[in-house]
């Protein structure tokens, strides 16, 4: 839960260039939340730590919830560049609550801790690829019906014979990204 807690605050502090006093007296509530577990006599189940981290202060985004009536919680797992960073801004400015991970490995800690309402993994993450990460999640009791989205620049025969998930959504990196992944989310009930 405390690891859960320290990278939804590294993620707050990443993504706030300059920190106003209000955001400033946020980072308290991440404090707060660390100390009330340690001073816990047991570890609070994930159910609990997925409230505890979502009730979490976030980065402001002027078109939050613009597409919805909700926060929706997304994570990302794609290694830290300079396509995957535009992707996870083009993900922000749809309105949604982000959190990244680098790393399959991680991402899964992370998903279990923070039970999110869409995962968008890129195709080629390090320890575990993207495709590899979906099955893995499909076969996890918690995660089975977590919307997955993949990005890749694979060719459709190449994702074949890779053996994904059905329901496992792909888009394309390249000109149409956007409106591509807005179809998608559409279909998914997510916006």
């Amino acid at each position: 839960g405390i690891t859960a807690i320290a990278h939804r605050a590294e993620e707050f502090i990443l993504h706030n260039e300059t920190l106003n006093t209000q955001e400033v007296s946020d980072l308290y509530k991440f404090y707060d939340a660390i100390q009330s577990l340690m001073v816990k006599e047991t570890q609070p189940n994930s159910d609990e730590i997925a409230e505890i981290v979502r009730n979490l202060p976030h980065r402001n985004n002027e078109t939050e919830k613009k597409n919805t009536n909700k926060e929706i919680e997304v994570l990302s797992v794609m290694p830290p560049n300079l396509i995957h960073n535009a992707i996870n801004d083009d993900l922000r400015e749809l309105g949604f609550r982000l959190s990244n991970s680098p790393s399959g490995i991680e991402a899964i800690r992370t998903i279990l801790h923070t039970k999110p309402d869409l995962i968008v993994l890129s195709a080629v993450i390090d320890e575990i690829d993207g495709i590899e990460l979906s099955k893995i999640l499909r076969l996890i009791e918690n995660t089975k019906n977590i919307p997955i989205i993949l990005i890749t620049s694979f060719d459709n025969e190449t994702l074949l014979k890779k053996d994904l998930p059905k329901d496992v959504k792909i888009i394309k990196k390249g000109k149409n990204f956007l409106k591509n992944i807005s179809e998608t989310l559409t279909e998914l009930n997510v916006i």
